[in-house]
């Protein structure tokens, strides 16, 4: 399940070379191969495709001399028709993007990846804290029992060494209304005094490991996450998703497309 083939997209960004810096240290940690892909969506850019693959084969030249690195460029309609395509054509099957970076990898470009992207896809921002994978860091898991969050936690599990440490982390969303005679409702977990200790038991069962650092905690779930993701100074973040489009995504939402652009690690999005 670990990732054999990495695409990287780049432009001129500083979001790219974070990304780029990332994926190289991946790349050598699972032994995958690395394409880095550059869009030409502009026909002037043809002329320049020789001298950005020279650039950016140097720019990871010394850091990845051991990995097996491609570098292509396409003319495509738009960028994230370019970067599926290639991504199919690679057989890709982890995404490694950089975000906010002032070029065309904009955070609109990387929502429409998480939701549309036909792999799993890692979101790096410009200014993104920590340095993993190239040190060891704690990675987090939020979990709801759901098929999606098992994904995620077995995809998270490839990915650590013995030097990193896997926490899970269950959000109990706490009701933000009063009940129907005004009153508050009050919180579940402090209703329940043994509902925290009955959580993490069933998160371990669910996990079929009884040593798993779980925690339970209430609140908002967007919010919960990245408390706890700087709390426990996470080095990555790793999430399930749905891939939810159209009148679904405006009804529901989703939490992992907000964690994936406020979080200040990178996320990784699992499919």
């Amino acid at each position: 399940m670990r990732p054999e083939t990495i695409l990287v997209p780049v432009d001129e960004s500083r979001a790219s070379m974070q990304a780029l810096r990332r994926a190289v240290g991946l790349a050598k940690r699972v032994g995958a191969r690395m394409r880095i892909f550059h869009a030409l969506v502009h026909r002037s850019d043809r002329r320049h495709a020789d001298e950005h693959r020279l650039e950016w084969l140097d720019r990871v030249g010394e850091q990845a001399r051991d990995l097996d690195v491609d570098y292509i460029s396409h003319d495509e309609p738009s960028v994230f028709e370019g970067i599926a395509h290639v991504c199919e054509e690679t057989r890709a099957d982890l995404i490694v993007m950089g975000t906010h970076g002032g070029g065309f990898l904009a955070s609109s470009v990387a929502e429409t990846l998480v939701r549309r992207a036909p792999c799993n896809v890692m979101v790096c921002r410009s200014d993104a804290s920590g340095d993993w994978p190239a040190s060891a860091a704690t990675i987090l898991v939020p979990v709801d029992h759901s098929d999606n969050a098992l994904r995620a936690a077995q995809y998270a599990r490839e990915l650590v060494d013995e030097r990193d440490r896997l926490a899970f982390l269950h959000v109990v969303s706490t009701p933000d209304h009063p009940d129907v005679h005004g009153s508050e409702v009050p919180a579940p977990l402090g209703a329940d005094p043994e509902l925290e200790a009955r959580i993490v038991r069933r998160t371990r069962n669910w996990l079929d490991d009884r040593d798993a650092d779980v925690t339970a905690v209430e609140g908002d779930v967007v919010a919960s996450i990245l408390d706890h993701a700087q709390l426990r100074n996470a080095g990555l973040v790793v999430m399930g998703t749905k891939g939810l489009t159209g009148l679904t995504r405006l009804v529901i939402g989703s939490v992992t497309e907000r964690i994936t652009g406020m979080c200040e690690v990178p996320v990784l999005t699992v499919r």
